[in-house]
């Protein structure tokens, strides 16, 4: 009876394993195409507010709205390279925790513990994700107050 039950938890240790490892691998996913989509929207929003500011027809800018212009420029471009970093800085910590993944294989252990990268990379990429969207947000609220002032001849 004793040697059932423990395959009965054995089993539903290693569901649980899988629906853990499926759900971190949707977890990535997701935010993979968050950044990716942060990429794209402050690229196009960087691509477009320069181009028509560099353009051949002199833009009619106030001048109380070209500090917001270029704040929201930096904030758009910060976002643009921080993501870049932190998709490298994902790639690093994929790679420690598979680099520890293959350690526990080559030593042929079955312990269940989880298998982390450094906490310090964990909390920087956080924050770093939090800082990225939080820039994109604020360079596109200042590309719209630059569009509208420049819109109602502010």
């Amino acid at each position: 009876m004793s040697d059932n039950n423990n395959e009965q938890t054995t089993e539903l240790f290693i569901e649980a394993k899988r629906q853990f490892n499926e759900f971190q691998s949707q977890s990535r996913a997701r935010m993979e195409s968050t950044i990716k989509l942060i990429l794209v929207v402050s690229g196009g929003m960087l691509t477009l507010s320069v181009g028509a500011v560099l353009g051949k027809v002199e833009p009619n800018i106030p001048p109380e709205l070209i500090p917001s212009l270029k704040c929201g420029w930096g904030l758009l471009f910060y976002s643009i390279a921080a993501s870049l970093f932190l998709m490298f800085t994902t790639l690093v910590a994929t790679y420690h925790m598979g680099v520890k993944w293959f350690s526990r294989l080559a030593k042929q252990t079955t312990s269940t513990e989880a298998i982390k990268t450094w906490g310090w990379l964990r909390i920087f990429n956080v924050i770093l994700g939090v800082t990225i969207l939080l820039s994109c947000i604020s360079g596109i609220g200042l590309m719209a107050r630059v569009a509208n002032g420049v819109a109602s001849g502010v």
